[in-house]
């Protein structure tokens, strides 16, 4: 499978290497050669190679943006083609002590979803760090994924994708979801560094059976 990342910081480029043991990935970054861009390329070893973004997204059969929520609009420019599946990471957060800038009616993942039509979106990873990504049962189980999207076939591509890494998952059903996942991201962020649990506390889904 062909991947595309859209942003090479902490998230987008734990997940362009995980993602390189098991599929060709390109990255893309607003400025090209960026020194993000040459860390996670360099640390793949060669297995991830950079390209433009109109280049990476044509060749790709899943599109993640894993941007700062400020650039969003700026990497959604020119949009996407018809079918395309977009795995947003991206979480409507603009800063440390400040609410999300989308929630409670609506969610960042949906945003992005009127921002590029006929796209198919699906959220996910939004409640994990980058350090999970890197080592997902580092806590002696595998930390939950939660996947969202109006799609079904293209959530289970992402489902497929996380489990190969090595998460549980679970499939939320449709994007409206996102409005609940997303401000778990704020409570993992509360915890690990307010509540002194640190960057690698992760979530768990229990199912009893």
């Amino acid at each position: 499978m062909n991947i595309a990342l859209i942003g090479t910081g902490d998230m987008g480029g734990a997940l362009a290497l995980a993602f390189s043991r098991n599929h060709h990935v390109t990255v893309t970054a607003s400025h090209p050669g960026s020194e993000s861009a040459r860390q996670v390329i360099g640390a793949s070893g060669g297995r991830i190679r950079e390209a433009s973004r109109g280049e990476a997204v044509a060749r790709a059969d899943v599109v993640v943006l894993a941007v700062p929520w400020t650039a969003v609009d700026q990497a959604l420019e020119g949009g996407l083609p018809d079918g395309k599946i977009l795995l947003v990471v991206s979480l409507p957060w603009v800063g440390d002590g400040e609410p999300l800038a989308i929630g409670t009616t609506s969610s960042g993942a949906e945003y992005v979803a009127t921002k590029v039509p006929g796209t198919r979106v699906v959220q996910a990873f939004n409640t994990v760090a980058s350090t999970t990504v890197e080592a997902p049962a580092a806590h002696g189980t595998p930390a939950t994924v939660i996947v969202s999207g109006d799609d079904k076939d293209a959530r289970e591509v992402v489902a497929g994708l996380a489990r190969e890494l090595g998460f549980d998952v679970v499939d939320a059903g449709p994007l409206a979801s996102a409005r609940y996942t997303e401000p778990m991201g704020l409570l993992w962020a509360a915890l690990a560094y307010d509540g002194g649990y640190g960057e690698d506390v992760a979530f768990r889904v229990l199912r009893r059976g």
